[in-house]
This record gives C-alpha cells, sequence and structure tokens, in this order.
C-alpha cells in the first residue's frame, strides 16, 4: 500500500523551509560554474552579497545551472544602484544601466558584447554622451556634451578604431580642435585653437607619423615656434618672442640641436644680429 503525505503537511514543511538567498561567498567555483558546498548539483537560485565594514547590501543576483542568468544589481556603499542588467547563459543580454558621480548610462548588449547606442546623463537630466557600438567595438558617430547642453566633442569610429574627423569644443563654444585619423592612426590636418578664437597651432600627420610644418601662436595670432619633421624626425625648429607691445623681440633658428640664426628687434621694427657665443 502505498503512503500518501498529505498536501496541508507539504505546504507547511514549505513555510517552515522557505527558500532563501545564497551569499556569493557560500558558494566555490568550479570548471566555470557555482557549486554549493559538498553538492554535485550546479547551484540554481538568487545570491546576495553584503560590505563587510558596514552589511548593507552588495549585490544581488541569480545563477541558473552555476552560470550567471537573470537579473543582476550592484549597489553603493549607501545602497544606491550602481550596476544593473541581465545575464543569459553567462554572457550580458538585454539593457544595462550604471550609474556613477552623479551621471546614468544605458545601453544594450548582445551575447555579451555592447551593441547600438549607449546613451548618457548628468544628473539635471542633460544628455552628456551619445556612443555607438558595433558588435562590440566602437563604430560611428560618438558625441558628447557639456553639463549646460553645449557640445563637447564629435568623434568617429570605425571597426574599433579611430578614423575621419574629430572635433571638438570650449565650453564658451569656441572651436577647440580639429583633428583626423585614418585607420586608427593620426593623418592630415590637426588645427587648434585659443578660447579666444585665435588659432593655436597647426599641425599634420603622415601615417601617424609628424611630418611637415607644426606652427604654433599665441593668443593675439602671433607665430611663436614652427617646427619641420620628416617621418617623425625634427629637422628644424624657429622660435618667436615679441615685446609686450606685440612688436617682434627675437627669431631664434635651430637644426641639430644647434642655434644656426638669431635675429634681434630694437622694437621699432629695425633689425639687427644677436649676440651669439659662437661669435666669439
Amino acid at each position: 500500500m502505498k503512503k500518501h503525505i498529505p498536501v496541508l503537511a507539504l505546504l507547511l514543511a514549505s513555510q517552515l523551509h522557505p527558500q532563501t538567498k545564497m551569499n556569493l561567498n557560500n558558494l566555490i567555483e568550479f570548471g566555470g560554474k557555482k557549486y554549493e558546498l559538498n553538492v554535485e548539483k550546479p547551484f540554481t537560485g538568487e545570491v546576495f552579497n553584503l560590505y563587510e565594514s558596514t552589511g548593507k547590501k552588495k549585490v544581488n543576483g541569480q545563477y541558473k545551472n552555476g552560470i550567471k542568468d537573470g537579473k543582476w544589481t550592484w549597489y553603493r556603499w549607501d545602497e544606491k544602484k550602481r550596476v544593473e542588467g541581465t545575464y543569459q547563459y553567462g554572457q550580458r543580454n538585454g539593457k544595462w544601466t550604471k550609474w556613477y558621480n552623479g551621471q546614468k548610462e544605458e545601453g544594450n548588449y548582445i551575447d555579451g558584447k555592447p551593441d547600438g547606442i549607449f546613451t548618457g546623463w548628468y544628473e539635471n537630466g542633460q544628455k552628456w554622451q551619445e556612443a555607438t557600438f558595433k558588435n562590440g567595438r566602437k563604430d560611428g558617430l560618438w558625441t558628447r556634451w557639456y553639463e549646460n547642453g553645449q557640445m563637447e566633442k564629435e568623434i568617429t569610429y570605425k571597426d574599433g578604431k579611430e578614423d575621419g574627423l574629430w572635433t571638438k569644443w570650449y565650453e564658451n563654444r569656441q572651436k577647440l580642435e580639429e583633428t583626423t585619423y585614418k585607420d586608427g592612426k593620426k593623418d592630415g590636418l590637426w588645427t587648434y585653437w585659443h578660447d579666444n578664437g585665435q588659432k593655436s597651432g597647426k599641425v599634420t600627420y603622415k601615417d601617424g607619423k609628424r611630418d611637415g610644418k607644426w606652427t604654433w601662436y599665441n593668443l593675439y595670432g602671433n607665430k611663436i615656434e614652427e617646427i619641420t619633421y620628416k617621418d617623425g624626425k625634427k629637422i628644424e625648429k624657429t622660435e618667436w618672442y615679441y615685446y609686450e607691445n606685440g612688436q617682434k623681440e627675437k627669431e631664434i633658428t635651430y637644426k641639430d640641436g644647434k642655434v644656426i640664426s638669431e635675429i634681434c628687434w630694437d622694437g621699432e621694427e629695425n633689425n639687427f644680429k644677436c649676440y651669439v657665443e659662437d661669435d666669439w
């Protein structure tokens, strides 16, 4: 004769021994999966961990057959959320959200790789960044804003590498720099500006190396330095100095690290040969 356990007894047993969350510290890892101690079957269920110093929650998550599967949430020391997202078969999948320094960022994962647009916001709700990924790699336009809504930079990637035009602005809307990349390497003309709108520099790269004339200007648009490069090597350099009234004071040219020319002005546009140590 078969014995039958009354339904009421089963209900009472389940109430007396409810399923509880498992502390991560009580699980062991073997073969890439989590197990309870002295249990052969991989662990399935909810887990948690606490900050040792305060006892406050640090993480909540889920395992299925020993691997992460389901919703996971990490917390800061003050119990505010730090990261939240879902795993599927041990890989990030779906929407993930991250909070840090008063900012928030959201993006999508497919099979453990970031994919699509990742958007970030300042604490005031103003967007601070839009970044695009394709199959885990940076790809396409990345845009960043200052907290006041003014554009900070626009940069482009292709297959995970810097490619094309990069533009940056000061917070006062003046352009800061324009740079170009090709297949991950610096290439072409790079231009820089002071925050007053005056050009501060103009340089060139070729296949990732410094090449051609590099020219720098002061806040008033006066040329202060010019260096000639070839295949990344410095060939010649000229420096200019000015009086407070903007008149040219001195021009020095170097080659192979030595002064080869030095011209001075008296402040009234009259030039003369400056004293050079080699003249003795």
